[in-house]
């Protein structure tokens, strides 16, 4: 298995917990919304510049967002 194969499911995963749009997420992460699209069909794979703001700005863990770990650590 790809380890980032599971980075789709869970950014959608996420996006939806948060409310947040492709658009909405896109700007936050300072990207087009077309990128973020790429992102959640797995055509593309975020740069790791990228991938770093999109932990910030999800408040989310990196080994959750790959798939290495199953649930999201407590806050």
């Amino acid at each position: 298995m790809d380890i980032l194969s599971k980075l789709p499911e869970r950014l959608n995963e996420v996006m939806f917990e948060k409310n947040l749009t492709p658009a909405e997420f896109a700007k936050q992460v300072g990207v087009d919304r077309n990128t973020i699209t790429r992102y959640l069909q797995g055509v593309r794979l975020p740069s790791f510049k990228n991938f770093i703001k999109m932990l910030e700005v999800l408040n989310c863990s990196a080994d959750f967002l790959v798939g290495l770990i199953d649930f999201p650590p407590a806050n």
